[in-house]
Order: structure tokens, then C-alpha cells, then sequence
């Protein structure tokens, strides 16, 4: 079985090449080419007190994470883009994932360059070796990375909403991890790429907390950008879905460190590094109104929030990439103070406005609409609201994904 899965691994990595130097195949013979299947963007460096063990050097950390395209190969990336010194992974494998951060039927061990580990320098990434894996659609995947030398700040996205694990020593290899400690980041991975010869593109969701999918119910995956990539499964368009949103970012804010860098410092290395970029929604803006950088301080105007949306629009479509913009959704009541004023409801209507009227983008995509209550609609919809009248909940995000017209990706 190995060998059969190493010769079609190998037989669809030429037909790759083939395909980049012969130009694009008909459909019925496309080469087979890498997608993101899935994504989670770095937002800061998590100091070791507040990670599960109090540090992680020596440790292994196994994310478990949703796919949203099948393919016959992966590819891990791996980041140490906020640590202060070198990162050494020991060893990397994958497998699919079980119940309680098991892996079911055995993992494949990722290589970097041929080797077993890799060391990454601060600011760093890298990108292992493809490995023979089929990857199923839709199904959980668990990586785990053994962090032989890995002291400082922890390269993490913090909002992960999905339960991961952590071990003391080289558990890579294990189907059950001895003495883990639960954590919801991701620490370190920031991608899995698919091999396929099926996909169509990549979709990259492109957003804040309202796409990172801030307080869904744990292990549900029911963020807009996964319930989409089900509705395209359904519809047989077989697309990856990267989710490239950080909680609390925005166009200009950056009120706290987690919260990542803004939207246009970060574009290139979370959207455009993403291979066979295809598509982007981009939902951004509503932080940058409601906390532009402390309470009691005016939002940001809505020029500035239109201009970065603009800018962002152009740099995708200059590569190609079709965009389409997402209306800012209802927040009037939300209980965090003073992130709702009438002045700040003000700004949020000229974006949306400016949204649905603009040519900078190639579509719309109207959450304001979804969400919004129709009795009083500068609020969230009662029945989609998580509790604190800004984010949505489990319904929210079903009803975000249902308001994506599916004829914008054919």
C-alpha cells in the first residue's frame, strides 16, 4: 500500500511540473495542483506562561484541524514568525484524527528537505516535503509536531475553538498521547496544502473575529468559512477553503498584541503565500470602528476603512484573485464598552454603502442583511446572536454561509 500511494504520489508531482511548464490542461486531464485546504494565520507570539505546560520546548503539540478539499499528497507549513530565537522541530507526522487527540490507523511522518527535522529562524517559515497521505474531505486530521528546542515566545493563533494537545517528549509516533494537556490554540502550524487533481481553487475568508469563528460551540467547526466549504462539497465544486481570520483585526486597529498584525501588513503572507489563490472574501472593519484603540476614542473614519479595502481588492485582483466584499454586520448593544456609538453606527453604513456600490470588487457578499434583526436592524437577529449582540453563534455563522451566492465561485 505504502509503495502504490509512493508511485502516485510521485506520478502526480510530475504531472504538477508537467503542468507549470506546458500551461493549464483541459479539465478532464487537469494536473494535479496544491490547495490549502486548510488555514489558521499566526496573530502573535504567546509568551510561554500562558501556554498549557508553561512552555513547550520539548513538548509535542498535536493540532487537530478540519480539512475542506481531499487530496492525494500534504504539505505542512510551519511558522516561527513571532519567536525570538530558532525553532527546531524535531519530527512531524500526520494521520487522521480520533476521539480525545488519538490518530486512527497510524500516522505518516512529514520530511523537510529530506530530513527528519527541521530548524527554522525567528521570523521564519518552511514548508515540508509533500507527504503520501490520502486526505479525506471534511474530516478531522491530527499534526503533531515534536518541539525538540522551542524556548520563547510560541508563534500561535489564539482563538482556535477546536481542542489540540499537548505532551511532554517525542509523541509524534503515538496513537495516544500519555499526560496531554488540552489547549484551543494552534501553536506553530499555520497550514495543511492538499495535492489535487480535482480542485478548482483555493477561497481564502479573509477577516476578523467573525470569521475566526469566536465562540462557536468547541469542536464543531461551524465557522461561516467551513459551513461554506460543505455547501460548495454539496454542490460538487470542489474548492479549498483557507480561513485567514484573526480575532480582534482590522484594517489600522492593533489594540492588542494577539489580536495579529493589520489587514495590509499581513495580506501577502495570509492570502497571497496560499497556493492556487482563486477567491477572497474580505470582512473587515467593524474593530476598526468599535475599538480604534482604547475606549472613549472615536472610530476610525470610514475613508480610511474604505481606502484599505480598496487597496486590498487590488493587490488580490492584481494576482488574479477575484474578491468580493462583506457588508459589516449589525452590532448595536453589544456589551463590550464603548465599542458602540452612533457615530461609530455611522461609519459602518458609509462602508456598507460604499460595499455594495463599489467596482473595486468582483461581487458582494450582504452578512449585514443575514444577521440583521428586521424589527430593529442595526442589531444582531436575537436568534444568531452569541450573547453579546456582535458575534454570532452557531446559527449566525449557518446563516452567513447560507447568504453566499455558491454562482460567485463558477
Amino acid at each position: 500500500m505504502k509503495h502504490s500511494v509512493g508511485v502516485r504520489l510521485r506520478s502526480l508531482l510530475c504531472a504538477a511540473a508537467l503542468g507549470a511548464t506546458l500551461g493549464a490542461a483541459p479539465v478532464e486531464a487537469q494536473e494535479a495542483r496544491w490547495f490549502a485546504t486548510w488555514s489558521a494565520s499566526p496573530g502573535w507570539g504567546q509568551p510561554e506562561a500562558d501556554t498549557p505546560t508553561g512552555g513547550l520546548d520539548g513538548d509535542t503539540v498535536r493540532t487537530v484541524l478540519q480539512t475542506s478539499l481531499a487530496g492525494d499528497a500534504a504539505q505542512l507549513r510551519i511558522s516561527n514568525l513571532y519567536g525570538d530565537r530558532p525553532l527546531k522541530i524535531g519530527r512531524a507526522t500526520i494521520g487522521r484524527a480520533g476521539s480525545g487527540g488519538s490518530v486512527e490507523g497510524g500516522v505518516v511522518e512529514a520530511r523537510f528537505n529530506g530530513g527528519k527535522g527541521i530548524l527554522i529562524q525567528p521570523g521564519g517559515s518552511a514548508i515540508s516535503d509533500p507527504v503520501a497521505f490520502d486526505v479525506p474531505a471534511r474530516q478531522d486530521l491530527a499534526v503533531s509536531l515534536f518541539l525538540e528546542d522551542a524556548e520563547g515566545p510560541a508563534t500561535a493563533h489564539d482563538l482556535g475553538v477546536q481542542t489540540s494537545y499537548v505532551a511532554a517528549g517525542d509523541q509524534t509516533g503515538a496513537s495516544a498521547l500519555n499526560g496531554a494537556a488540552t489547549t484551543a490554540s494552534r501553536y506553530f502550524l499555520t497550514g495543511v496544502d492538499v495535492l489535487s487533481r480535482k480542485g478548482r481553487g483555493t477561497i481564502v475568508a479573509f477577516g476578523d473575529s467573525i470569521t475566526d469563528g469566536y465562540m462557536i460551540t468547541l469542536d464543531s467547526d461551524k465557522r461561516w468559512p467551513d459551513l461554506l466549504a460543505k455547501r460548495l462539497a454539496r454542490a460538487g465544486m470542489p474548492f479549498a477553503v483557507a480561513n485567514a481570520g484573526i480575532s480582534g483585526n482590522g484594517h489600522v486597529v492593533e489594540s492588542l498584541p494577539q489580536f495579529g498584525d493589520n489587514a495590509q501588513e499581513r495580506f501577502d503572507r495570509d492570502v497571497l503565500s496560499l497556493p492556487n489563490v482563486t477567491h477572497m472574501i474580505v470582512l473587515l472593519g467593524i474593530n476598526d470602528i468599535g475599538q480604534p484603540g482604547g475606549e472613549g476614542e472615536p472610530p476610525t473614519k470610514a475613508k480610511l476603512i474604505i481606502d484599505s479595502l480598496a487597496q486590498l481588492a487590488a493587490r488580490a485582483r492584481s494576482h488574479g484573485i477575484k474578491v468580493f466584499g462583506a457588508t459589516l454586520t449589525p452590532f448595536e448593544g453589544t456589551v463590550f464598552p464603548g465599542y458602540y456609538t452612533e457615530e461609530g453606527e455611522v461609519v459602518r453604513q458609509k462602508v456598507n454603502a460604499w460595499i455594495r456600490s463599489t467596482d473595486a470588487f468582483d461581487g458582494v457578499v450582504d452578512f449585514e442583511t443575514a444577521l440583521a434583526d428586521p424589527k430593529n436592524p442595526t442589531r444582531i437577529r436575537p436568534a444568531y446572536d452569541y450573547g453579546d449582540r456582535l458575534h454570532p453563534n452557531d446559527k449566525g455563522f449557518a446563516a452567513m454561509a447560507e447568504a453566499i451566492d455558491l454562482g460567485l465561485f463558477r
